[in-house]
């Protein structure tokens, strides 16, 4: 699995700092949280990359919105990011577990893959290709 998120690097770079960018409704917060990313925008990205829903394809493969709350939430570290959480605490009343590093975005990445495809016959690292292809090559540019 981190040989494949070695491999996806800068792919995944490149959609993370996209979608970090992004104007989401709802989301004031988003242009005070430079290399950082909010729940609104990580939904966003997995919502673009069509792992929302279910595919209807006669497999157990719905991932919800809830479930996408959850796997943002449970990528989060305990650790704070100093001066620069005092600034968003101060400026737009948010914490660091509101918002989504790099590494805890690739770890969110791994959770959704697990929760979209619940079959227990699949091997977890197929689930997180599956989704970590599905974010690669979504078409979700600004």
């Amino acid at each position: 699995v981190l040989a494949m998120f070695y491999d996806n690097h800068e792919l995944l770079y490149k959609k993370f700092d996209t979608f970090s960018d992004m104007s989401v409704g709802g989301d004031s917060a988003g242009a005070l949280t430079d290399g950082m990313m909010t729940l609104p925008e990580f939904v966003n990205l997995i919502e673009k990359a069509c792992l929302l829903g279910s595919s209807d394809a006669g497999i157990d493969d719905e991932l919800t919105q809830k479930e996408v709350r959850q796997a943002f939430a449970a990528a989060q570290t305990e650790s704070a990011f100093g001066a620069e959480e005092q600034t968003l605490v101060e400026t737009a009343n948010l914490s660091h577990l509101q918002l989504m590093s790099y590494p805890e975005y690739i770890e969110a990445i791994a959770r959704v893959g697990a929760l979209k495809w619940e079959r227990k016959e699949t091997d977890v690292g197929e689930k997180i290709a599956w989704t970590v292809k599905a974010i690669v090559n979504s078409q979700g540019e600004r």
